[in-house]
Protein backbone atom coordinates (compact mmCIF):
# COMPACT_ATOMS: atom_id res chain seq x y z
CA UNK A 1 0.00 0.00 0.00
CA UNK A 2 2.72 2.33 0.87
CA UNK A 3 4.37 2.52 -2.61
CA UNK A 4 1.92 0.59 -4.89
CA UNK A 5 -1.81 1.33 -4.18
CA UNK A 6 -2.95 4.78 -6.08
CA UNK A 7 -6.69 5.08 -4.46
CA UNK A 8 -5.58 4.06 -0.73
CA UNK A 9 -8.56 4.66 1.10
CA UNK A 10 -10.96 2.10 -1.55
CA UNK A 11 -8.23 -0.41 -1.57
CA UNK A 12 -7.69 -0.88 2.14
CA UNK A 13 -11.58 -0.98 2.11
CA UNK A 14 -11.03 -4.20 -0.40
CA UNK A 15 -8.09 -5.35 1.81
CA UNK A 16 -9.95 -5.38 4.82
CA UNK A 17 -13.18 -7.13 3.30
CA UNK A 18 -10.62 -10.15 2.37
CA UNK A 19 -9.69 -10.50 5.62
CA UNK A 20 -13.02 -10.09 6.93
CA UNK A 21 -14.27 -12.29 4.88
CA UNK A 22 -11.72 -15.09 4.76
CA UNK A 23 -11.00 -15.43 8.75
CA UNK A 24 -13.83 -13.24 10.97
CA UNK A 25 -16.94 -14.13 9.35
CA UNK A 26 -16.28 -17.81 8.27
CA UNK A 27 -14.85 -18.15 12.73
CA UNK A 28 -17.78 -16.53 13.57
CA UNK A 29 -20.69 -18.22 11.19
CA UNK A 30 -19.04 -21.97 12.51
CA UNK A 31 -19.81 -21.08 15.81
CA UNK A 32 -23.50 -19.80 14.41
CA UNK A 33 -23.86 -22.64 12.15
CA UNK A 34 -22.43 -25.62 14.53
CA UNK A 35 -22.75 -24.32 18.67
CA UNK A 36 -25.92 -22.63 18.42
CA UNK A 37 -28.22 -25.27 17.84
CA UNK A 38 -31.41 -24.55 17.50
CA UNK A 39 -30.54 -20.93 16.41
CA UNK A 40 -29.10 -22.13 13.82
CA UNK A 41 -29.95 -22.18 10.40
CA UNK A 42 -28.64 -25.91 9.56
CA UNK A 43 -30.18 -27.78 12.28
CA UNK A 44 -33.35 -29.56 11.33
CA UNK A 45 -34.74 -31.64 14.23
CA UNK A 46 -31.94 -31.57 16.10
CA UNK A 47 -29.58 -32.85 13.46
CA UNK A 48 -27.13 -30.80 11.82
CA UNK A 49 -26.40 -30.70 8.49
CA UNK A 50 -22.82 -30.64 7.95
CA UNK A 51 -23.02 -30.53 4.35
CA UNK A 52 -24.74 -27.58 3.78
CA UNK A 53 -22.52 -25.97 6.66
CA UNK A 54 -19.31 -27.10 4.53
CA UNK A 55 -20.54 -25.36 1.07
CA UNK A 56 -21.65 -22.13 2.69
CA UNK A 57 -18.00 -21.63 4.23
CA UNK A 58 -16.42 -22.84 1.24
CA UNK A 59 -18.37 -19.93 -1.06
CA UNK A 60 -17.51 -17.67 1.78
CA UNK A 61 -14.08 -18.43 1.41
CA UNK A 62 -13.99 -18.89 -2.13
CA UNK A 63 -15.94 -14.93 -2.37
CA UNK A 64 -12.64 -13.82 -0.37
CA UNK A 65 -10.17 -15.30 -2.16
CA UNK A 66 -11.16 -14.08 -5.27
CA UNK A 67 -11.06 -10.48 -3.20
CA UNK A 68 -7.67 -11.25 -2.31
CA UNK A 69 -7.00 -11.45 -6.11
CA UNK A 70 -8.05 -8.86 -7.21
CA UNK A 71 -5.68 -7.02 -4.67
CA UNK A 72 -3.01 -8.13 -6.44
CA UNK A 73 -4.48 -7.53 -9.63
CA UNK A 74 -5.02 -3.75 -8.74
CA UNK A 75 -2.00 -3.08 -6.86
CA UNK A 76 0.08 -3.30 -9.64
CA UNK A 77 3.16 -5.29 -8.34
CA UNK A 78 5.97 -4.31 -8.91
CA UNK A 79 5.15 -0.81 -10.52
CA UNK A 80 6.05 1.63 -7.36
CA UNK A 81 3.99 4.90 -7.88
CA UNK A 82 6.00 6.65 -4.82
CA UNK A 83 9.16 7.02 -3.87
CA UNK A 84 13.15 6.87 -5.48
CA UNK A 85 11.09 3.63 -7.18
CA UNK A 86 8.91 5.27 -8.91
CA UNK A 87 11.70 7.22 -11.38
CA UNK A 88 12.83 6.11 -14.35
CA UNK A 89 16.08 5.60 -12.73
CA UNK A 90 16.68 5.42 -9.02
CA UNK A 91 19.47 7.31 -7.22
CA UNK A 92 20.96 6.10 -4.17
CA UNK A 93 22.32 9.20 -1.70
CA UNK A 94 25.51 9.29 -0.58
CA UNK A 95 24.75 10.02 3.00
CA UNK A 96 21.96 9.02 5.53
CA UNK A 97 21.65 12.94 5.94
CA UNK A 98 20.71 14.07 2.08
CA UNK A 99 18.42 10.94 2.43
CA UNK A 100 16.46 12.14 4.88
CA UNK A 101 16.35 15.51 2.92
CA UNK A 102 15.84 14.07 -0.22
CA UNK A 103 12.82 11.77 -0.39
CA UNK A 104 13.59 11.38 -4.21
CA UNK A 105 16.93 9.66 -3.08
CA UNK A 106 17.39 5.84 -2.16
CA UNK A 107 19.01 5.00 1.30
CA UNK A 108 22.80 4.70 0.88
CA UNK A 109 23.45 0.79 0.64
CA UNK A 110 25.67 1.29 3.59
CA UNK A 111 22.67 2.44 5.86
CA UNK A 112 21.56 -0.27 8.72
CA UNK A 113 17.87 -1.22 9.15
CA UNK A 114 17.69 0.65 12.16
CA UNK A 115 18.99 3.87 10.78
CA UNK A 116 16.42 3.47 8.02
CA UNK A 117 14.09 3.02 10.62
CA UNK A 118 14.91 6.37 12.68
CA UNK A 119 14.82 8.28 9.29
CA UNK A 120 11.71 7.22 8.26
CA UNK A 121 10.44 8.24 12.09
CA UNK A 122 12.70 11.89 11.44
CA UNK A 123 8.88 13.80 11.48
CA UNK A 124 6.57 14.92 14.27
CA UNK A 125 3.71 13.41 12.37
CA UNK A 126 4.97 9.57 12.10
CA UNK A 127 5.72 9.58 15.71
CA UNK A 128 2.12 11.64 16.48
CA UNK A 129 0.69 8.64 14.40
CA UNK A 130 2.74 6.02 16.39
CA UNK A 131 1.26 7.42 19.56
CA UNK A 132 -2.36 7.40 18.50
CA UNK A 133 -1.78 3.47 17.21
CA UNK A 134 -1.25 2.65 20.81
CA UNK A 135 -3.72 5.34 21.71
CA UNK A 136 -7.13 4.84 19.13
CA UNK A 137 -7.41 1.26 19.57
CA UNK A 138 -8.56 1.85 23.20
CA UNK A 139 -12.61 1.47 22.55
CA UNK A 140 -11.60 -1.38 19.98
CA UNK A 141 -9.84 -3.64 23.05
CA UNK A 142 -13.07 -2.35 25.56
CA UNK A 143 -15.24 -3.05 23.05
CA UNK A 144 -14.22 -7.13 23.80
CA UNK A 145 -16.06 -6.91 27.01
CA UNK A 146 -19.54 -6.34 25.65
CA UNK A 147 -20.30 -10.63 25.43
CA UNK A 148 -19.76 -10.55 29.14
CA UNK A 149 -22.35 -7.62 29.76
CA UNK A 150 -24.61 -9.45 26.94
CA UNK A 151 -24.34 -12.56 29.94
CA UNK A 152 -23.27 -11.22 33.19
CA UNK A 153 -26.25 -7.88 32.71
CA UNK A 154 -28.54 -9.27 29.83
CA UNK A 155 -28.21 -13.06 30.69
CA UNK A 156 -28.35 -13.95 27.31
CA UNK A 157 -27.58 -18.06 27.09
CA UNK A 158 -24.66 -19.14 24.68
CA UNK A 159 -26.56 -19.98 21.55
CA UNK A 160 -27.57 -15.70 22.11
CA UNK A 161 -24.70 -14.37 22.27
CA UNK A 162 -23.38 -16.47 19.47
CA UNK A 163 -26.81 -15.33 17.30
CA UNK A 164 -26.26 -11.74 17.98
CA UNK A 165 -22.43 -11.75 17.45
CA UNK A 166 -23.13 -13.00 13.68
CA UNK A 167 -25.64 -10.69 13.13
CA UNK A 168 -23.12 -7.71 14.79
CA UNK A 169 -20.43 -9.15 12.23
CA UNK A 170 -22.42 -8.64 9.29
CA UNK A 171 -22.64 -4.69 10.49
CA UNK A 172 -19.24 -4.83 11.24
CA UNK A 173 -19.16 -5.33 7.34
CA UNK A 174 -20.33 -1.71 6.87
CA UNK A 175 -16.93 -0.62 8.43
CA UNK A 176 -15.18 -1.44 5.56
CA UNK A 177 -16.82 1.67 3.63
CA UNK A 178 -15.13 4.79 5.92
CA UNK A 179 -11.85 4.58 4.56
CA UNK A 180 -13.60 4.64 0.63
CA UNK A 181 -15.62 7.19 1.76
CA UNK A 182 -12.64 9.17 2.84
CA UNK A 183 -10.90 8.76 -0.43
CA UNK A 184 -14.17 11.20 -1.90
CA UNK A 185 -14.05 13.64 1.05
CA UNK A 186 -10.93 13.80 2.60
CA UNK A 187 -9.42 11.82 5.54
CA UNK A 188 -8.75 14.36 7.56
CA UNK A 189 -12.85 15.28 7.45
CA UNK A 190 -13.95 12.10 7.31
CA UNK A 191 -11.65 11.00 10.35
CA UNK A 192 -12.78 13.36 12.59
CA UNK A 193 -16.62 12.54 11.21
CA UNK A 194 -15.94 8.98 12.28
CA UNK A 195 -14.07 9.70 15.86
CA UNK A 196 -16.98 11.79 16.81
CA UNK A 197 -19.54 9.32 15.23
CA UNK A 198 -17.87 6.78 17.58
CA UNK A 199 -17.54 8.96 20.88
CA UNK A 200 -21.16 9.91 20.52
CA UNK A 201 -22.51 5.91 20.36
CA UNK A 202 -19.54 4.96 23.61
CA UNK A 203 -21.72 7.58 25.59
CA UNK A 204 -25.03 7.46 24.37
CA UNK A 205 -24.28 3.07 25.45
CA UNK A 206 -22.85 3.94 28.84
CA UNK A 207 -26.10 5.87 29.43
CA UNK A 208 -28.24 3.47 28.39
CA UNK A 209 -26.42 0.80 30.38
CA UNK A 210 -26.13 3.53 33.39
CA UNK A 211 -29.94 3.79 33.46
CA UNK A 212 -31.04 0.19 32.59
CA UNK A 213 -32.77 0.60 29.07
CA UNK A 214 -34.03 -2.20 27.18
CA UNK A 215 -31.62 -4.71 25.92
CA UNK A 216 -33.16 -4.28 22.36
CA UNK A 217 -32.04 -0.62 22.54
CA UNK A 218 -28.46 -1.11 23.64
CA UNK A 219 -28.08 -3.90 20.89
CA UNK A 220 -29.25 -1.92 18.58
CA UNK A 221 -26.81 1.31 19.63
CA UNK A 222 -24.25 -1.13 19.48
CA UNK A 223 -24.78 -1.50 15.64
CA UNK A 224 -23.53 1.81 14.74
CA UNK A 225 -21.04 1.58 17.41
CA UNK A 226 -19.08 -1.45 16.06
CA UNK A 227 -18.77 0.15 12.28
CA UNK A 228 -18.01 3.92 12.84
CA UNK A 229 -15.51 2.62 15.10
CA UNK A 230 -13.92 0.21 12.15
CA UNK A 231 -14.91 3.26 9.93
CA UNK A 232 -12.32 5.46 12.05
CA UNK A 233 -9.79 2.75 12.43
CA UNK A 234 -9.72 1.61 8.86
CA UNK A 235 -9.75 5.24 7.81
CA UNK A 236 -7.04 5.84 10.24
CA UNK A 237 -4.44 2.57 9.21
CA UNK A 238 -4.75 4.18 5.25
CA UNK A 239 -2.97 7.19 7.17
CA UNK A 240 -0.18 4.84 8.04
CA UNK A 241 0.29 4.36 4.12
CA UNK A 242 0.36 7.44 3.48
CA UNK A 243 2.68 8.87 6.04
CA UNK A 244 4.72 5.79 5.69
CA UNK A 245 8.04 6.35 4.20
CA UNK A 246 7.69 4.81 0.41
CA UNK A 247 11.35 3.79 0.43
CA UNK A 248 11.15 1.88 3.72
CA UNK A 249 7.00 1.18 3.05
CA UNK A 250 6.27 -2.28 4.23
CA UNK A 251 9.00 -2.26 7.47
CA UNK A 252 7.49 1.86 8.36
CA UNK A 253 3.93 -0.07 8.07
CA UNK A 254 4.17 -3.26 9.79
CA UNK A 255 5.87 -0.96 12.66
CA UNK A 256 2.22 0.91 13.19
CA UNK A 257 0.41 -2.27 12.53
CA UNK A 258 2.38 -4.17 15.11
CA UNK A 259 1.79 -1.14 17.58
CA UNK A 260 -1.72 -1.13 16.72
CA UNK A 261 -2.03 -4.63 17.21
CA UNK A 262 -0.53 -5.48 20.21
CA UNK A 263 -2.41 -2.76 21.63
CA UNK A 264 -5.82 -3.30 20.72
CA UNK A 265 -5.60 -7.05 21.31
CA UNK A 266 -3.77 -7.11 24.45
CA UNK A 267 -3.29 -3.48 26.34
CA UNK A 268 -6.80 -2.13 26.41
CA UNK A 269 -8.37 -5.64 26.39
CA UNK A 270 -6.77 -6.17 29.59
CA UNK A 271 -6.90 -2.49 31.01
CA UNK A 272 -10.68 -2.76 30.35
CA UNK A 273 -10.67 -5.90 32.70
CA UNK A 274 -8.60 -4.02 35.34
CA UNK A 275 -11.31 -1.33 34.72
CA UNK A 276 -14.22 -3.78 35.77
CA UNK A 277 -12.54 -5.29 38.18
CA UNK A 278 -11.89 -2.37 40.00
CA UNK A 279 -14.88 -0.66 39.83
CA UNK A 280 -17.15 -3.69 40.68
CA UNK A 281 -18.02 -4.90 37.00
CA UNK A 282 -19.31 -1.30 36.36
CA UNK A 283 -19.77 -1.18 32.43
CA UNK A 284 -21.39 2.37 32.09
CA UNK A 285 -17.93 3.40 33.29
CA UNK A 286 -15.89 1.17 30.62
CA UNK A 287 -17.76 2.40 27.72
CA UNK A 288 -17.44 6.01 28.66
CA UNK A 289 -13.97 5.57 29.29
CA UNK A 290 -14.03 3.85 25.83
CA UNK A 291 -14.68 6.99 24.20
CA UNK A 292 -11.20 8.29 25.14
CA UNK A 293 -9.84 6.10 22.46
CA UNK A 294 -11.84 7.92 19.32
CA UNK A 295 -10.91 11.37 21.18
CA UNK A 296 -7.46 10.67 19.83
CA UNK A 297 -9.23 10.57 16.57
CA UNK A 298 -9.80 14.48 16.40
Amino acid sequence: MAESVPDLGRFNSMINFAWRGGGTITVMLMGWFVAAKSKSPFYDDGVLDYAAVQITTVVIGFIAALCGIGITLLMKEGKALRGPESKKKARHAKTLQAAIDDESLQFPESASKGQKILAAMRTKTAWLVLLCCFLLPLGDGFETWFINYQKDIMGFSAAEITLWSNIFIFSKFLGIIGPWLSDIYGRTRMLRMYSLGSIACYLGLAALMAVGAPNVTILILWMPTIFLTDWMMFTFITIWAEVSDPRLGPTHMSLYQTTHAVSATFIMVGLGGLLLYASGDSYPLLFAAAALGPICGL
